[in-house]
């Protein structure tokens, strides 16, 4: 329990410093956490020696299972946590949609011999936050049976190969005050993790292009060897369609990702009216509409949440009221079907850990979101841990047609380097600005990367 109270003192050591920080300082800005949409790829992975554990690691490993078990018994998950959630009677209707699509479910028995060719993915699937749903099924605020081809018709399946014809690039929000929701305006609220298929698009900062550049440099402390010529930013732009059927007044269009990037394409029915368009993201995600002009606005959740109000919410379980009035990072509230929740009604000591924080995240988010919508962030929301299709308002009577994102104009926020095209363009352009900026960072000798080995002795 000390070492509980020791994060908590922490936590709160945190938030005073940061508070002195905002009052000393006018105009000072916490620093803010990473652009999560591009976080380099590090490919290098080291192997440990290996040791033998010993009498000593027999012990330690001992002592270590026992503290495990005490903190499990302080910390012990309760039936009664406080939110609500969809049972597991709810979700249950979702089983018919593996039927629909005409694909068994993963969970056979397991085959030692190798298979030659991979096994088509379960279009629904849970994981330890939530429910992934593959194309052809569409996510929905009721866990309803809907497929794609009960909504449009005409579908064309995006791949990295498909981009947009043309970006508009606009900055970010300076206020974490949104447009307010427009008298008689009905509120489309969407929180997705990660989308679907990759997309043609790709953005990044010269920030995070700096530390793949310099990550690849370090990898040649060993003497003789090479520059990691295969070390690229991959930062990749998933696709989510979203399906507006709400006829009865214009759509308030809310879109929420937390880490990723996504290119929200959204496609209203006809008689839609998108009356405004608010994304909150880490920074790289875009949105379309199939329209010439769009009423948009980005929120940048690294913009105001610093990284003190990150750890807060990771060691303060104590329900403390939150003191940053900008915390719109939008964490999603925890479901009973979600994996990790079954798995911390078990005590597992790092879901129950995990359950929390989403749990506290979630509620400092909602304050934000009620505050500004005048309802809480879970009211009819459609979310997923991972969706290709998202339905907001009633399945049609009458299927209308999808546009295809290579037809459609998309807005995005301003980045250092964007990277539109083919795969095969992406990746060509991407090899350039990389070796161009290494080369300039170098005095313009890339063979200074190459350093001939050196000999015992030497």
């Amino acid at each position: 329990m000390s070492s509980d109270r020791t994060k908590d003192e922490f936590a709160e050591r945190l938030r005073r410093i940061e508070a002195k920080r905002r009052a000393a300082t006018p105009g000072y800005k916490p620093p803010r956490l990473p652009d999560f949409s591009n976080l380099p790829e590090d490919k290098l992975i080291r192997s440990a020696p290996r040791r033998g554990i010993g009498a000593g690691g027999v012990m330690l490993g001992l002592m270590s299972f026992m503290a495990c078990v005490g903190v499990a018994a302080a910390y012990v998950l309760r039936d009664d946590l406080p939110f609500e959630v969809a049972s597991l009677t709810d979700i249950s209707r979702e089983a018919s949609l593996v039927a629909k699509a005409g694909v068994q479910a993963l969970g056979g028995p397991v085959s030692l011999v190798a298979q030659k060719e991979k096994q088509p993915e379960a279009p629904l699937k849970y994981s330890d936050d939530g429910r992934i749903l593959r194309s052809p099924l569409v996510a929905t605020a009721w866990y309803g049976d809907v497929a794609i081809d009960e909504v449009v018709n005409g579908f064309q399946p995006n791949t990295s190969d498909t981009f947009p014809a043309s970006v508009t690039t606009y900055e970010p929000a300076g206020s974490c005050v949104p447009r307010p929701l427009g008298t008689g305006e009905s509120l489309a609220n969407i929180r997705i993790d990660r989308g679907g298929p990759v997309v043609g698009v790709q953005s990044f900062s010269n920030a995070a292009l700096a530390d793949r550049l310099l990550r690849n440099v370090e990898a040649e402390i060993v003497p003789g060897k090479a520059y990691d010529k295969g070390g690229r930013l991959s930062p990749e732009m998933r696709v989510v369609d979203v399906f507006l059927t709400d006829l009865s007044a214009p759509q308030y269009v809310v879109l929420q990702n937390l880490s990723g990037a996504i290119l929200w394409n959204l496609q209203p029915a006809p008689g839609v009216e998108i009356a405004h368009v608010l994304m909150i993201s880490p920074g790289g995600s875009a949105v379309s509409t199939g329209s010439d002009t769009l009423s948009v606005q980005a929120l940048r959740t690294g913009d105001f949440v610093s990284k003190a109000d990150f750890e807060s919410i990771r060691v303060n379980y104590r329900g403390d009221p939150p003191e940053n009035d900008c915390f719109i990072s939008p964490w999603r509230k925890p479901q009973e079907h979600w994996l990790g929740w079954q798995k911390a009604q078990k005590q597992n000591m790092l879901f129950v850990n995990r359950i929390h924080t989403f749990t506290h995240g979630h509620a400092r988010f909602d304050e934000w979101f009620t505050r500004s919508f005048g309802q809480s962030a879970a009211d009819g929301v459609v979310a997923a841990d991972e969706a290709a299709h998202v339905l907001v308002g009633p399945v049609p009577e009458a299927t209308f047609a999808y546009v295809p994102l290579q037809e459609r104009p998309i807005w995005m926020l301003n980045q250092d380097h964007i990277v539109i095209g083919n795969a095969a363009a992406r990746a060509e352009e991407i090899e350039s600005i990389h070796w161009e900026r290494l080369t300039a960072a170098l005095g313009g000798d890339a063979s200074r990367l190459n350093p001939a080995p050196k000999r015992a002795g030497q």
